[in-house]
């Protein structure tokens, strides 16, 4: 049985009358994935596309265009929480339960910017039953190197704290020094259960991604459909794209969510 929230309560996927693709945290660690644009490689319908910075579509419908006035048409979600900007998701993919991918649209239930779907992450909650955690460490050539450390201790009958943390890096694959990664990340849930019909949780999180930059030997990034672009040296400066000189790739994000049900 699997059981997911796409529709904002617990249900079984069988049973839920909505199109939903879910990918649970084994076949995440399974498939090594470590960031959202790993997810095209295994949910069929996801397809991640290189424009001002790599946009995603869900069934071939998107916005392929993440200048700052023009909003996605796929939604993001972490925990219930929408973000506006695909850059306020966490670099580094960790301690997740599951990620549902809702075929769109979902206006209904999300809100605006989800006409092509909702990519909903749902990380892990804290416990005030077990003490428990696991580490992962991986690694391999241009010095890749990834880490992932999750804890959940029960303060006592009503409190639990879950802790976790991630990292993602290896050299540029290109001689210049490009596509290369430097990231992490980390979030801490706060867990408070006064009684059985009643819980609030506090979740805070951050995170930092560093990069050079993305190479494309001076023309459009592939995938990229404008017909003017053809054959074009193209080095803007955004998301994932090559930075003008003196400048690098990098920003930080920081944020916090109250739950109460």
């Amino acid at each position: 049985e699997v059981v997911v929230t796409a529709q904002k309560r617990s249900e079984d996927l069988q049973k839920a009358s909505l199109a939903v693709d879910v990918v649970q945290s084994d076949e995440l660690a399974g498939a090594g994935i470590r960031n959202a644009i790993d997810l095209q490689d295994i949910v069929p319908a996801v397809r991640y596309v290189a424009a001002d910075q790599m946009t995603v579509q869900i069934r071939g419908l998107g916005t392929i265009n993440n200048n700052p006035g023009v909003d996605s048409a796929v939604g993001y979600a972490e925990d219930g929480v929408y973000l506006t900007h695909p850059s306020a998701l966490t670099p580094v993919l960790f301690d997740l339960r599951r990620v549902e991918v809702l075929l769109g649209p979902q206006g209904t239930l999300y809100g605006r910017n989800t006409n092509a779907g909702v990519m909903s992450f749902v990380s892990n909650d804290p416990s005030t039953d077990t003490l428990g955690g696991h580490v992962r460490v991986g690694g391999g050539n241009y010095s890749a190197f990834n880490s992932e450390a999750a804890i959940n201790l029960p303060l006592n009958g009503a409190w639990a704290l879950r802790l976790a943390g991630a990292t993602e890096r290896h050299d540029g694959y290109v001689d210049d020094g490009t596509n290369d990664l430097d990231s992490w990340a980390a979030r801490a849930k706060l867990l408070f259960v006064p009684s059985a019909s009643w819980s609030i949780k506090l979740t805070v999180n951050g995170g930092r991604r560093g990069s050079i930059g993305q190479g494309y030997g001076g023309h459009c990034p592939p995938g990229n459909v404008a017909p003017f672009c053809a054959g074009v040296p193209w080095r803007p400066w955004s998301g994932f794209s090559p930075p003008p000189a003196g400048m690098v790739n990098r920003y930080k994000l920081y944020g916090g969510s109250l739950g109460i049900n």
